[in-house]
């Protein structure tokens, strides 16, 4: 399975925390921290993703 690495992402900060949690609960998304404080963040969902959400 090919990796995907996101180089940019434009969010209000306000919404960053119901972001994540949206795409942690989905199952889209988990988070990790390694060892040495590495943040990393996997991905599960198979291509197309389509995400449909509310305009801020």
């Amino acid at each position: 399975m090919p990796r995907r690495v996101i180089k940019s992402v434009q969010v209000d900060f306000e919404h960053i925390e119901a972001l994540l949690n949206g795409l942690i609960s989905a199952g889209i998304i988990t988070i990790r921290v390694l060892k040495g404080g590495e943040i990393k963040i996997d991905y599960h969902q198979p291509d197309p993703l389509w995400i449909e959400a509310e305009p801020f």
